[in-house]
């Protein structure tokens, strides 16, 4: 179109030209009709052509410069009225520029951002992290995405998000820092303030976990007291048994109390703390029976801990008590692996063993059957007796405990 225009208006100016000519060198010809009336109107009639193109190039150009006008507008419109604040800082740091929403979110004027450093509104303390980014970003070329706290006209400290990509100046070609600032002060205020309550939850848990472990010891420190009134060792054994098994559930809620985390348990440490317990509990000896331990680092759920507990409680004081029976010497072994998805428990030892044709799972003992319902009742697992020379008992079960369905009928 740009070439039509130049080729209409040079064809303009060499008639323009050429009749000029005509009229100085011969005026009393021109005047007297020395040109035909053909040339006459072939003359006009190229003028009034070249006119109309004209006209019609400049009507397609106000056209052309319309739709410019008004694409820029929508842009300058979409770019300052945008939900986000955008700025182009200089590789000085200084603010090159910055759109309406920008300058408001910091409470001000454009012009009092524009070759102002951006580090003037943000918070001191946070500008650091600011500078962090911007070196990175500069460096690498890599996108940058912090959060720190700007500062608005009355100083007061917002939370803002800077989403920083690397540019270069239209003008002078040096690396800039197109920088969208997002007002996120709200969601961070709501973020905090469900840190601060489970940091409260996690301490009035502990406290629970404290407090359940001492009543326990209470118990525990009763049953003692019945216990020196019995004249039955039948008696005193059985209120034995309970005490190991209260000293289990307690060791989880200590465990709990002093642990990181309140809702996992370290299975190594755990059964390791058992064992010595339990060995205390029954005198045992370190000369008489060897402890020995094979235990992987496993998490287990608080649920898991308590149900298994209780089951390493009667495997470990069932050969602390009657696999060494005497004063015979021997070896305890137990083992904690995870395969995938499965935890695979095993506590050996080469003491008496049961005796042959021995059917552990239809015993009335009391433990035994404990130990077949936690297991494949509450840990949905399996367990396995080998019995020769000595005994193996091995657990397994999930490594995540899957939620229980519950039937009335």
């Amino acid at each position: 179109m740009m070439k039509e225009k130049s080729g209409g208006a040079d064809r303009t100016a060499e008639l323009r030209r050429r009749a000029t000519e005509k009229v100085r060198m011969e005026p009393p010809a021109l005047e007297f009709g020395c040109l035909s009336v053909d040339e006459v109107r072939h003359l006009f009639h190229d003028l009034r052509v070249h006119q109309i193109e004209l006209e019609m190039q400049n009507e397609e150009l106000r056209r052309a410069q319309w739709e410019l006008d008004a694409a820029r507008t929508r842009y300058f419109l979409l770019f300052d009225m945008a939900p986000v604040g955008y700025f182009t800082v200089g590789e000085n740091g200084l603010i090159m520029e910055s759109n309406l929403t920008g300058a408001r979110l910091l409470g001000l004027e454009r012009a009092d951002l524009v070759k102002r450093p951006l580090t003037r509104f943000i918070l001191p303390e946070d500008q650091d992290v600011y500078y962090l980014h911007r070196k990175s970003l500069f460096e690498t070329g890599a996108s940058q995405v912090c959060e720190f706290r700007m500062l608005r006209r009355d100083d007061s400290p917002r939370w803002m998000r800077l989403d920083a990509t690397l540019a270069h100046d239209d003008e002078s070609g040096e690396p800039v820092c197109r920088v969208v600032i997002s007002d996120i002060h709200d969601r961070k205020q709501t973020e905090m303030a469900l840190v601060q309550s489970l940091k409260e939850k996690e301490v009035l848990l502990r406290e629970i976990h404290h407090r359940v472990k001492n009543n326990m010891q209470v118990v525990n420190s009763l049953l003692s007291l019945q216990m020196s009134n019995m004249k039955s060792d039948e008696v005193k054994e059985a209120i034995q048994d309970s005490q190991s098994r209260i000293k289990s559930m307690a060791l989880v809620h200590e465990m709990l109390y002093g642990s990181d985390s309140i809702s996992d348990i370290n299975l190594e440490k755990y059964l390791a703390g058992l064992a010595g317990a339990l060995a205390a509990t029954y005198s045992i000896r370190s000369d008489q029976v060897r402890i020995e331990f094979d235990l992987e680092a496993i998490s287990i759920s608080i649920d898991q801990a308590s149900h298994l507990g209780l089951i390493m409680n009667e495997l470990i004081a069932n050969a602390l008590k009657h696999a060494f029976a005497g004063g015979r010497k021997g070896r305890l072994a137990i083992e904690a692996r995870s395969s995938g998805p499965e935890i695979e428990i095993a506590v050996s030892d080469d003491g008496v063993g049961f005796p042959e044709g021995f059917d552990w799972r239809e015993t009335d003992t009391l433990g035994l059957r404990v130990l077949r319902i936690l297991t494949e009742g509450q840990l949905e697992g399996t367990i396995e007796l080998e019995s020769g020379n000595g005994t193996r008992f091995t657990i397994r079960f999930p490594a995540q405990s899957r939620p229980r369905t519950s039937s009335t009928g």
